[in-house]
């Protein structure tokens, strides 16, 4: 169980020619698993065994330890950058890491000893490359280590990155300025009330009863959506306006499907989005999408099941084309029908939690791509007409942000 170097020291700078111990890498893998889980919800997240050898074999880890005991407090795996690098944000904007940039991908630490135990492993950092620039990711939701970081240590805020597993890490840089354009105010939050009563509570109830004698004609009206954060099946939906003008059952997009369901159905790759063969049963609906500027994308209903209704946390950071006006399609929301249990959760780019309810009748711009849940404990189906609008100066007026 013995290292080639003692433990005690509070810092080992482990190089190829020091022989791997199977109790130190995990030791360190086990701090990293340990310090991600509260902001780690993907299973790619976090160094793993592999990856913490490999650190170790390329001379790009060091770590260390309580000064009292052999417990390992914080972990660095790190690299001096050998040529420019880039990395971009939820937003696609892209910052430029220079070479000879020290660049720290992963820091992990004991949360009783974030002080103690990175102050000094940063410091140790900084002598391996004097005077470059010095960037670190970090999990933004971790509020004592961004704190310490940027409080105390000198690190500058640059960009927000979230995963597709919806972790959100913030990149940070220490002596360099770094100018990159500035976020719209609308890219700034996660949901916004546009419009209280977009709705009159005649259209509501018109809208609502449109959706009642459709669905009797059915046997099955609604669709499951086929997503891993639909939870115990309790998501469904009806196209309105999508990608199979004849199927209002395909709620989905052609760009994001499998590999198979794209090999088998090659001619909806370049199908354009128009309105389904259902739309022409909801007059009063779609007449009240047309108030609403801008070109539209898709018009699902969106049903949450009562009760147990849930979308487990994630981020739609694998279609950027749907969001705010940075890019091309923008997400609302119109509640229908809905309950005071019903609410939205979502984290900001600074790791914030807020929570809303959304009101029925009303208008609501929604972005995607940050980390989002949604609840419904209440005792009826919730159900949302959301519309997806193609970015325009028009709708820009619209959003007021």
């Amino acid at each position: 169980m013995a290292c080639e170097l003692p433990l005690q020291h509070p810092f080992r700078y482990w190089t190829a020619q020091v022989k791997m111990n199977d109790i130190l890498v995990k030791s360190i893998a086990k701090l990293f698993a340990e310090s991600y889980k509260p902001y780690n919800f993907g299973a790619f997240g976090k160094p793993t065994l592999q990856r913490v050898e490999q650190a170790l074999a390329a001379r790009q880890l060091i770590y260390s330890c309580n000064g009292s005991n052999t417990a390992i407090t914080a972990a660095a795996i790190f690299k001096v950058l050998s040529a420019n690098s880039y990395h971009t944000d939820f937003s696609g904007r892209r910052c430029q890491l220079t070479r000879g940039s020290l660049y720290v991908e992963d820091l992990g630490v004991s949360p009783d000893y974030v002080i103690e135990a990175v102050t000094p492993l940063v410091n140790r950092l900084s002598a391996l490359a004097p005077g470059s620039p010095f960037w670190i990711e970090i999990h933004e939701e971790n509020k004592a280590l961004r704190e310490l970081v940027e409080r105390r240590l000198g690190f500058h805020y640059v960009m927000t990155k979230i995963m597709a597993s919806s972790d959100i890490k913030g990149l940070y840089v220490r002596s360099q300025v770094v100018e990159l354009p500035k976020l719209k105010a609308c890219e700034i939050p996660s949901f916004v009330r546009l419009v209280p009563d977009f709705l009159s509570s005649n259209e509501l109830d018109a809208s609502l009863l449109e959706l009642r004698e459709y669905a009797s004609r059915r046997k099955v009206p609604w669709v499951q959506h086929y997503s891993l954060y639909n939870k115990r099946h309790s998501w469904t939906a009806l196209a309105l306006r999508g990608y199979c003008r004849n199927d209002p059952d395909f709620i989905g997009k052609p760009t994001v499907m499998s590999k198979h369901w794209k090999a088998t159905h090659p001619e909806l790759l370049t199908a354009p989005c128009r309105n389904t063969t259902v739309a022409r049963y909801f007059g009063i609906t779609m007449g009240a999408v047309d108030r609403i500027p801008g070109q539209k994308e898709r018009v699902r209903f969106m049903r949450l099941a009562a009760r147990q209704g849930e979308l487990s946390r994630h981020a739609d950071v694998t279609r950027r084309d749907v969001s705010t006006p940075h890019v091309s399609v923008i997400r609302l929301h119109i509640p229908l029908v809905t309950h005071p249990d019903v609410f939205f959760e979502s984290w900001g780019l600074r790791g914030e939690h807020k929570q809303m309810h959304f009101e029925a009748g009303g208008l609501y711009y929604f972005d995607n791509r940050k980390p989002h849940r949604v609840i419904n404990r209440s005792p009826v189906d919730r159900i949302h007409l959301v519309v997806d609008v193609y970015a325009s100066t028009e709708f820009e007026a619209l959003l007021r942000l």
